[in-house]
């Protein structure tokens, strides 16, 4: 059998993608499929996306799909459009190796000549493809957690009795731990919940250290990944100095007895990170949640002030891929900063 690839036009195809993805792609229904296709490539405010159909000799329909996920990435004062490869999926009737480096291939070669570069977070098993399709590992993004209530934890090792006794005295050495990081800081913050409509978050992203490579991170692009009503409740959290000063967010979203971190930014990332983690961290304390997780890829300054505010390397991480001869960008996670807003797959 022959594989072929072609762009699809996004309006006259877009049953045929979305068909693709409600059957391939886990929680999805014609309803949120339809979504994602306006939100992510229709009505992507850093342009328009692509979709890369897979089309087999003797099929009518097509077999797979590629998707290219629009953003601008900001680079000192120079601003680059770049793609993130998403929605990436083939029928389970042609899912081998030969068609899914077609589709991988053909997708890439699209982001190079429509994009200034080219990434993506795949799954492990899709990571050495992703380096035969002409792409190369930068590193992981790493997860982080913080433990905040222990109870729970304690009750999956220990008898409910011992853990019920025990889970008291570590909270307390918790926020102990928490009251001792604050007191070593220069500055502290404190963080409050804000509307999306926030002229803070402009404020924060004009008056960021330009050093690094950033996605944009303006407030218009912040309601469209956090404040569609298909993006599942994510809140705001803004942390202002003594003065009054806005100085970093976190966006975040509550599910079930944990927080999941959407994105985080301040100001000065390598030195804001640790007081906006901890006034974030005792702000969600009073949400009687259990534990905060965050993905990052970056700046070592930036995973160094994580630990500082209590949070720990998780086991769990992605590989970061890029375009491969994209020389000017950064070579290695010192120059990048990546969250989960980077990641358009939630």
């Amino acid at each position: 059998m022959t594989y072929t690839t072609l762009e699809a036009d996004l309006a006259e195809a877009a049953a045929e993608i979305e068909t693709l993805w409600v059957r391939n792609l886990i929680g999805h229904d014609e309803s949120t499929a339809r979504i994602k296709l306006r939100l992510g490539y229709q009505d992507n405010p850093a342009g328009p996306g692509a979709v890369v159909l897979l089309k087999a000799t003797g099929e009518s329909q097509p077999m797979g799909t590629q998707g290219l996920y629009p953003r601008r990435f900001h680079q000192g004062r120079r601003v680059r459009a770049a793609a993130a490869m998403a929605d990436y999926v083939v029928s389970a009737s042609h899912r081998f190796l030969g068609p899914a480096l077609v589709l991988l291939r053909s997708g890439v070669a699209l982001g190079h000549a429509r994009f200034d570069f080219v990434y993506g977070t795949p799954n492990a098993k899709a990571a050495p493809v992703l380096v035969r399709a002409g792409l190369k590992s930068l590193g992981m993004v790493s997860r982080y957690s913080k433990l905040l209530v222990a109870r729970a934890a304690l009750t999956r090792q220990l008898p409910s009795w011992v853990a019920s006794a025990l889970a008291p005295l570590i909270d307390f050495g918790l926020r102990v731990r928490d009251a001792w990081s604050d007191r070593r800081l220069p500055l502290r913050l404190v963080g409050m919940a804000a509307p999306w409509d926030c002229p803070a978050i402009d404020e924060i992203w004009n008056h960021r250290n330009m050093h690094g490579l950033f996605s944009e991170r303006t407030s218009r692009m912040l309601r469209w990944r956090f404040v569609e009503p298909a993006r599942h409740d994510w809140r705001l959290l803004v942390a202002s100095d003594g003065a009054g000063r806005a100085c970093g967010y976190v966006a975040w979203r509550r599910v079930g007895d944990m927080v999941e971190v959407g994105d985080f930014f301040s100001r000065e990332p390598a030195v804001m990170t640790w007081p906006l983690m901890l006034a974030f961290g005792r702000f969600v304390r009073r949400q009687r949640v259990q534990t905060v997780s965050v993905e990052f890829f970056g700046d070592p300054a930036v995973a160094r002030q994580l630990g500082q505010a209590g949070w720990m390397l998780r086991p769990d991480a992605m590989p970061l891929f890029v375009s491969a001869g994209s020389a000017d960008l950064p070579a290695g996670p010192d120059g990048w900063y990546l969250t989960s807003f980077d990641n358009d797959e939630d």
